[in-house]
């Protein structure tokens, strides 16, 4: 069966069942999902893979992102879900939220997404200095569209809080990899006293793009080659065929979906390939 047609199928399924994220109690989900690995070969042990998603998502989609990379890349991995606040509010937000230097104040009016972000920094920290047990080499953090905002902005904390030469700040930079679709973001930078390139903080920056996706023509297809906009021209890959947003429907995980693919980081390591 065609991919895409049974992620449409499994969709049209679902919607016959469920009215929506909320409980009886209309309480929210959970913040986090972990999707498990089930049998197959033991992935790398030494990594944590971290995912956020982006607009118009309920929880279903979200849950299904993970299990998609999960199965692609055979890692457990630990979403952190941004929900929802109707696809015309987060589409609002996308619009209005794509740089470093200016007041984050759509971001900060929405619940969800101040949740989603506290959630993510949460995540990260634990992920990058865990309080118990093993230490991870390597952090792998995915995040989709208006989930690349949130990310953004969590980063920022994380380089706020870190001071400059500090051991913390090695660790980042040691240990993160970070890998984003149908960014939405028009620069790729934070302020660490003036403004700076993300992927200076980090292991390896990686992004993805359909070109005719009408959310990453917001951010990293329009303003990649802008002049100081902080994305690495090596490292923004093209799709050969994609078109659309979704996650699950529209965005390939394989090397050959991409234009120079096989130069990318995260794309060589599927099926338990350990990550470089």
């Amino acid at each position: 069966m065609n991919s895409t047609y049974g992620y449409r199928r499994t969709e049209t399924l679902w919607f016959a069942k469920h009215s929506g994220d909320f409980d009886a109690n209309a309480n929210p989900p959970s913040p986090t999902y972990i999707s498990a690995l089930h049998g197959g070969p033991p992935s790398p042990p030494n990594e944590k893979w971290l995912f956020i998603n982006g607009i118009a998502n309920e929880f279903f989609w979200f849950q299904r992102s993970c299990d998609k990379i999960r199965d692609t890349f055979n890692r457990e991995v630990t979403g952190v879900y941004n929900r929802s606040d109707g696809i015309l509010w987060d589409f609002i937000e996308c619009c209005g939220e794509r740089r470093d230097g200016e007041p984050n104040t759509l971001i900060g009016r929405t619940q969800s997404s101040k949740a989603a972000q506290e959630a993510l920094e949460q995540e990260l920290r634990a992920a990058l200095w865990p309080a118990a047990g093993k230490v991870p080499d390597k952090v792998v953090m995915i995040a989709h569209s208006q989930g690349c905002l949130v990310l953004r902005l969590a980063l920022q904390t994380l380089v706020t809080e870190t001071p400059k030469g500090s051991p913390q700040r090695q660790i980042i930079k040691g240990r993160l990899r970070i890998f984003t679709f149908g960014n939405p973001s028009i620069d790729w930078k934070v302020i660490d006293g003036t403004e700076q390139p993300l992927s200076k903080y980090v292991h390896t920056t990686e992004h993805f793009a359909n070109e005719t996706d009408f959310v990453a023509m917001l951010g990293v297809v329009m303003h990649r080659d802008d002049k100081g906009s902080g994305y690495d021209l090596n490292m923004v890959f093209y799709s050969k065929t994609g078109k659309a947003h979704l996650f699950g429907a529209h965005y390939s995980l394989g090397v050959d979906a991409y234009h120079d693919g096989e130069n990318s980081r995260l794309l060589k390591a599927v099926n338990g390939t350990e990550i470089v």
